[in-house]
């Protein structure tokens, strides 16, 4: 399953503690290998211009392994996240097709 990730770090983190968290993150990383063992990937991740965060894809076998990972991330109790399950275009214009015809179904036939 597909997740946009956005994180931006509090104004107050000192660049110290940033420094010494990141090098931690990049040290568990490494660790980790190419296969990590919760099945969570990062597809691509970006810096965001101007800001002290990141925008990522991530893949994750559910919602409950990303948290895991989330949470025990070394800057986790320093950044603001917003995570968003993503679907493919074709799931998501399915999806509206459903909804739309449901809507006419509800409304009866046309007079």
């Amino acid at each position: 399953m597909k997740f946009l990730l956005e994180t931006e770090l509090h104004a107050h983190v000192p660049v110290e503690l940033v420094a010494r968290l990141i090098e931690l993150h990049f040290q568990r990383r490494a660790a980790r290998g190419a296969n990590p063992p919760d099945g969570v990937r990062v597809d691509v991740a970006y810096g965001v211009v101007g800001k002290r965060g990141v925008v990522a894809i991530l893949d994750a076998p559910d919602a409950d392994a990303l948290q895991r990972v989330l949470t025990g991330a070394p800057l986790f109790h320093y950044e603001t996240m917003k995570v968003t399950p993503l679907c493919s275009a074709s799931a998501s214009l399915e999806g509206v097709a459903a909804s739309a015809q449901a809507i006419v179904a509800a409304l009866g036939p046309s007079r």
